[in-house]
């Protein structure tokens, strides 16, 4: 897939959650069964008696494209002595409650990522951690790091392995030494109903695009890249990208390759393998 492509899918998938925010939220309340295994790897990693399950120090939390930050209330209920200090990321901030369960950074992650750039600056990222009224004490300081490191419902909407290895590489540079980074890898073209479902879209994606003077060129679209519908409603269309086995021992070496250890199983929907999941875990 080429740069423009990149950038025309990177600007649907804006344009679909800025215009679709509030049903797709409403589809978006109830915790994913994937994230109990997520909290049980935290648990058995660090101990229920750990300071950061306990309360007795911070649990921070850093969860790239937030969405409703459910991920933040799914922990508040799992580990409900913790003290989460929680930073949410995500490009459209009509998704993102102001309820005060995260600090919220507003970013264009993709574009970033297209720019060769990391997700958000580092000293942006360092600010919207640092604790109510404090800021981080040095320059040499900016770079914060996260207990608990989580990217779930959007690896699928990064166009090219290029840009998913690079995002990755963000997620892991921001994980502290003893912490844990999640991601979901979305495999909906294993489930022959979603894929039946996928392909049609697809092959209507492009006819309702462009009568909306959306160019979006087909031979640019390799094995797992879709454009999928949403509720039926015409011209609500997103990218995404089925990951297959290959893909995902790829990030799997990744995350290997940055010291860490990758625990790997399959979650969600009605099969429960709808979601693969990668942690990485210090050795």
């Amino acid at each position: 897939m080429d740069a423009k492509t990149a950038h025309t899918l990177a600007a649907l998938d804006r344009r679909f959650y800025e215009r679709n925010a509030e049903s797709f939220s409403a589809t978006r309340r109830s915790a994913w069964p994937g994230w109990r295994c997520v909290a049980g790897q935290m648990e058995g990693r660090w101990g229920s008696g750990d300071p950061r399950l306990t309360g007795a120090a911070p649990l921070r939390v850093l969860d790239v494209a937030c969405g409703n930050l459910r991920f933040e209330r799914f922990l508040r209920e799992a580990f409900s002595q913790a003290d989460i200090r929680a930073v949410g990321i995500d490009a459209c901030a009509s998704l993102v409650p102001d309820d005060g369960d995260a600090a919220f950074i507003e970013a264009d992650i993709i574009s970033s990522l297209l720019a060769g750039e990391g997700v958000v600056d580092d000293a942006r990222l360092a600010f919207a951690a640092a604790p109510a009224g404090c800021a981080p004490a040095a320059p040499s300081e900016a770079r914060a790091a996260f207990d608990m490191v989580a990217c779930f419902g959007f690896f699928h909407h990064v166009p090219t392995g290029g840009l998913r290895g690079r995002l990755l590489a963000w997620l892991l540079s921001h994980t502290a030494p003893d912490g844990l980074c999640a991601v979901s890898l979305w495999r909906f073209m294993d489930d022959p109903s979603l894929a039946e479902k996928a392909r049609a879209s697809h092959r209507r994606a492009f006819v309702e695009l462009a009568l909306q003077g959306i160019g979006v060129d087909p031979s640019q679209f390799g094995e797992g890249d879709s454009l999928l519908g949403w509720q039926g409603r015409p011209g609500a269309y997103r990218y995404a990208h089925s990951f297959s086995d290959a893909e995902v021992a790829s990030l799997a070496e990744q995350v290997e390759g940055a010291g860490r250890s990758a625990a790997r199983f399959r979650a969600d929907g009605r099969s429960g393998t709808l979601n693969e999941y990668l942690i990485a875990i210090p050795f």
